[in-house]
């Protein structure tokens, strides 16, 4: 059972040389009641986002990509119109 959470912002990462754009980590620590944790370290580009924020748009990970397999494999794609052949098969 989870106990607690912590989490903590880290703006202005360098961690990556070759990335062009100033990366805000976000520390995430889930406790819980057995002794065990579970650790995550989130990256975004938007210096703006608080760490709950990007937290909980991580948490919607697994939903996005759900409708993304399901628009793939069970929509038949091929019967929307499209000025862009490549749009719809690509």
């Amino acid at each position: 059972m989870l106990e607690r959470t912590r989490i903590t912002k880290i703006p202005e990462l360098t961690s990556w040389s070759d990335c062009p754009v100033p990366l805000t980590g976000v520390s995430s620590r889930d406790c819980y009641a057995d002794g065990h944790e579970k650790d995550r370290l989130l990256v975004t580009a938007n210096p703006h986002s608080t760490a709950a924020g990007v937290r909980d748009d991580h948490a919607l990970r697994t939903d996005v990509e759900e409708l993304h397999r399901q628009v793939k494999c069970f929509w038949d794609l091929t019967r929307f119109p499209s000025t862009a052949w490549n749009a719809i098969v690509g």
